[in-house]
């Protein structure tokens, strides 16, 4: 019988930074694989930053992480939707300067698979109406505006739970200082009693 692999560990391939124990007591981060390393070096340098004093700190933290995490991902998401949509803000352009639908879209296409002939002739059209790579981005941006829109909706909402994370870790750190103080800031009542011998017992006084 086949040992069954433990999907809930992370990969055995990379030296974790943080401790085992976090990822058992926490479980493992929603990221793919190839990205587990990532995600432990954010992880460290999340608890090298804020110095863990408790449990209850290293679970904000922790949040905080996926969050950062979350928000990387994201942007990573909006490059990616930008390159792969070029082809759209192109044939905007090369319908501004005449061409029929079936040649913009062929030269369009031609031009995503990198083809150096079609590379040349976009760069000459674009050439002579004084427009480049620019426009290109602009009018990608302009024609995909509502996936852009919500991506960066995605990267604020992350964006203030992860911070909303910190400030509960401050807070919790200030509610604990808080108590360590009132405890250690109350005064300790002592009467001195003479013994029968003459010496002087120093009592605390009984609450």
């Amino acid at each position: 019988m086949s040992k069954r692999s433990n999907t809930n560990s992370p990969s055995p391939s990379f030296q974790r930074r943080v401790p085992k124990k976090f990822y058992t007591i926490m479980g493992p981060p929603a990221v793919p694989k190839d990205l587990e390393m990532e995600f432990d070096e954010l992880w460290q340098m999340f608890r090298e930053a804020l110095q863990p004093a408790d449990f209850i700190d290293e679970m904000y933290i922790r949040n905080a992480a996926d969050l950062e995490m979350e928000v990387r991902n994201a942007r990573k998401l909006k490059a990616a939707l930008m390159a792969s949509s070029r082809d759209s803000g192109l044939k905007t352009l090369l319908d501004k300067l005449g061409l029929q639908h079936s040649a913009r879209t062929n030269l369009a296409e031609a031009w995503m698979r990198g083809e150096p002939s079609a590379t040349k002739e976009v760069k000459a059209l674009l050439g002579s109406a004084q427009m480049g790579a620019d426009e290109i981005f602009a009018h990608t941006l302009a024609n995909k505006i509502d996936v852009f829109e919500k991506v960066e909706r995605m990267i604020a909402q992350a964006e203030a739970r992860r911070n909303a994370h910190i400030s509960e870790l401050a807070r919790h750190r200030s509610w604990w200082s808080e108590q360590i103080k009132s405890i250690t800031s109350k005064p300790i009542d002592v009467e001195f009693a003479e013994t029968e011998t003459g010496n002087t017992d120093e009592r605390p006084t009984e609450p």
